[in-house]
């Protein structure tokens, strides 16, 4: 039997085209160790209480193709796009 989440709070990171690396401002809430992570363009991302994303050196994200992570509560996640791509990530704290 697969596992079963239930979604808890989800944000967005928005990706410019320049690519910079951009942070979450919401650090990942009190009792969450699973986050959900979808891309609208490819990008990288990283995960932290500081976290910078760069492109070639951080985790990959292909577009459209959600990912589970594990995490611990009080991390960020920073995303960059690749040059050109302009975008959105979000990230949606599971429970379960």
């Amino acid at each position: 039997m697969a596992d079963s989440f239930f979604p808890n709070v989800s944000y967005d990171i928005a990706l410019n085209a320049t690519p910079t690396s951009v942070a979450s401002a919401n650090p990942i809430g009190t009792g969450i160790t699973t986050i959900r992570v979808v891309a609208t363009v490819p990008c990288y991302i990283s995960f932290g209480a500081a976290p910078v994303a760069a492109v070639g050196s951080s985790l990959r994200l292909a577009p459209n193709f959600p990912e589970y992570f594990s995490v611990a509560p009080g991390m960020k996640v920073a995303g960059i796009s690749n040059p050109g791509a302009a975008g959105t990530i979000t990230v949606t704290e599971v429970c379960g």
